[in-house]
């Protein structure tokens, strides 16, 4: 966790989404929405020049045209001792500045770039977003492109230190009907409950990414296969174990505990 020392931030990457929408939607057919609202941020309100375009910045997918969203917002680390006047520019940001500048899905985008407009270090996670198998969609029919729920690496900033799969973003993993019953009936295959997959994309770097090989939004394309280790399986199974109690409302359950070793036994049979 070398960049959070540094900069008492991780943030994770979305998709990389080809659409101008959000940031890179385009304000009175010209510049994308982020650019301008980098250069129309009220700097001065804060003390602080600029626009100054960071390194950070430049990289970025969204900057450079090609996708409208950067930031998966499901998991967030910020130090606030630290923060110092990105706290104000991300209140800035959610309170007011998106509802006149659709620039995010929600509020996702404000973290990373509440520290970019203040002139603040940042760190983003090198890896670029994975998927899980889908076994409604039956990816195993095509293991070179998983299409499933939304997982990330341990965001370590050499290539040299094993992958760790740090955790997944995913309704479908826990809930039967993770749109609703209508839209789930109706939606695609790759959004529905998803009971036991057992593949994902391998780790690789985000800035690597080559756009060319996007032929859809939901899935992986032609990035490959690994499996998921072992211990997915039983943290998966406690999650839904609490899911469940959760939302059948019986806690008494929850009093006895699971035998991971049991669990991890079970899972590698």
């Amino acid at each position: 966790m070398s960049g959070y020392v540094r900069t008492g931030t991780t943030f994770f990457h979305d998709r990389i989404a080809d659409a101008n929408r959000f940031l890179n939607g385009r304000v009175k057919g010209a510049n994308s929405t982020v650019k301008v609202l980098v250069n129309a941020f009220p700097y001065k309100e804060f003390g602080l020049s600029g626009p100054k375009p960071s390194e950070n910045l430049n990289m970025t997918f969204a900057w450079r045209g090609l996708s409208a969203h950067e930031m998966d917002s499901s998991m967030v680390l910020i130090d606030k001792t630290r923060a110092g006047k990105a706290l104000e520019v991300l209140k800035q940001l959610i309170l007011k500045m998106r509802f006149h500048l659709q620039f995010s899905w929600g509020d996702k985008e404000s973290f990373w770039l509440a520290y970019e407009l203040a002139h603040q270090e940042y760190f983003f996670s090198p890896w670029g977003l994975s998927l899980l198998e889908s076994v409604p969609n039956n990816d195993l029919a095509h293991p070179k492109t998983m299409c499933g729920s939304m997982a990330h690496f341990l965001p370590t900033e050499n290539d040299t230190t094993a992958s760790e799969l740090l955790y997944v973003n995913g309704k479908a993993l826990l809930d039967p009907f993770p749109s609703g019953v209508k839209n789930t009936l109706k939606g695609r295959r790759s959004r529905m409950f998803n009971i036991n997959p057992t593949l994902l994309t391998p780790r690789y770097r985000h800035n690597d990414f080559d756009v060319a090989t996007i032929n859809s939004f939901e899935c992986m394309d032609n990035l490959g296969s690994v499996p998921l280790p072992h211990y997915f399986f039983s943290n998966l199974l406690r999650r839904r174990f609490h899911y469940f109690a959760a939302k059948t409302n019986t806690y008494e359950a929850l009093d006895h505990c699971l035998d991971e070793s049991k669990l991890a036994a079970s899972s590698n049979e």
